[in-house]
């Protein structure tokens, strides 16, 4: 017989849980109901402030690609790029090549983010491409605001938008900019020897658009890891016939790089609002102040602790985030947990039961940072409200010993 051992580990591990809760649930009702403990709704001053700061440490690598530019009402000019590099298809090449016919980039196209109500007929991407003159070394701690290779310019490109999208795919044809022959085709075989020898020959692409100094723009998602995302080249050999290679991307690296421009923005100066904002952008401090008397007034325990924050002003009608990701950095503990958008796209809701526990019983009063979720491959944004009419909320249902 065989067994499937994730399915089976899962099974187990929920009949597990199961067992637990109940357990627990017994517990918690037995020490209630010998009337020791008291189950109450907190009811003390908590104070909730929040504080912006710029995303010095995002990273640059990500499967998806990002691509494009708008100018954000709130937070200013946003741009991203990419650069990446082409895998040589086989060891010990020989193209025996004498003229290209065609050659152009695939990359796969995924999704778009923008304001609502930005029209893909009449948004025109002028697209840059260059040929990277430095080499792609370490990337697994690139940052992806310090990510902008130096490069030497092939041509530029206008795409429509809407012509991308209905092609399902970024397509960038290189025949007129004269490119491939001398860059790639006409290598010598020692730096044809292997994928090593030829990424020293040709360090790769970058891939940028012409600033676009409005609102109706926005940030293309590219599938760089897919196996449709290649450099294609379509030449005539030495014998007359004609030849097809494509170059994947693959497993090489390929980085984004984001740039954000806050003159002439109050992002880090206003003080009710919560600014986020993904690609290296923006992150908020959330700083919880009220906490340390819960152990004083003998509250031993958290039956649930709830953290409520909403969306200001429909987000500008942008696209809010799914979710969000609240990072915990304690004295001797770092964990994060996740927010999730309601029903209505209103506001965000965060479990801070296992938290709030922590600070009680460890006396560890936390810094949370707060970011947009998967922050390095996507383009999101949102604003959410910390002021008098609309606080960030914290509800609090906690067991405590009677006196």
């Amino acid at each position: 017989m065989k067994i499937y051992w994730p399915y089976y580990t899962l099974i187990v591990f929920i009949l597990f849980l199961f067992s637990c809760e109940n357990e627990e649930s017994l517990i918690g009702n037995s020490f209630l109901n010998q009337g020791e403990y008291v189950l109450e709704t907190y009811l003390g001053d908590v104070i909730i402030s929040s504080d912006p700061e710029i995303d010095d440490s995002v990273s640059a690598s990500s499967s998806t690609s990002l691509l494009g530019s708008y100018l954000d009402p709130f937070f200013g000019q946003t741009d991203a790029s990419f650069s990446f590099q082409i895998q040589l298809p086989a060891n010990n090449m020989s193209f025996n090549a004498q003229s290209i016919e065609n050659i152009y980039l695939n990359i796969p196209y995924i999704d778009f983010y923008s304001k609502e109500g930005v029209d893909p007929n009449k948004l025109d991407f002028v697209i840059n491409v260059s040929e990277l003159n430095e080499n792609i070394v370490d990337v697994s701690d690139a940052n992806g605001n310090e990510t902008d290779f130096s490069a030497n310019f092939i041509t530029s490109i206008t795409k429509n938008l809407a012509d991308i999208q209905n092609l399902n795919s970024l397509q960038l044809n290189l025949k007129e900019a004269n490119f491939g022959f001398d860059e790639i085709l006409n290598l010598n075989e020692n730096e044809l020897v292997d994928n090593e020898t030829f990424l020293e020959a040709f360090n790769g692409f970058k891939i940028e658009i012409e600033p676009i100094n409005s609102i109706d723009g926005g940030i293309m998602y590219l599938a760089s890891t897919s196996d449709s995302a290649f450099l294609h080249i379509e030449y005539i050999n030495t014998e007359g016939g004609v030849d097809t290679i494509n170059f994947e991307i693959g497993s090489q690296k390929r980085l984004n790089y984001f740039k954000h421009d806050y003159v002439n923005t109050s992002v880090l100066e206003n003080n009710t609002l919560i600014p986020l904002q993904s690609m290296g952008g923006i992150y908020s401090n959330i700083e919880i102040t009220g906490l340390e008397n819960l152990k004083n007034e003998h509250y031993i325990a958290v039956n649930d602790a709830e953290l409520s924050i909403s969306i200001h002003n429909n987000n500008d009608e942008f696209p809010a985030p799914q979710a969000l990701m609240l990072v915990y950095e304690g004295d001797n503990i770092t964990d994060y947990t996740g927010g999730y958008i309601d029903s209505l796209n209103t506001e965000y809701k965060f479990d801070l039961t296992n938290f709030i526990q922590h600070i009680i019983t460890e006396d560890d009063y936390p810094v949370f940072k707060l970011y947009p979720n998967l922050n390095n491959s996507n383009a999101d944004r949102v604003i959410l409200n910390n002021n008098d009419n609309n606080p960030v909320k914290l509800d609090l249902l906690l067991i405590k010993e009677q006196d």
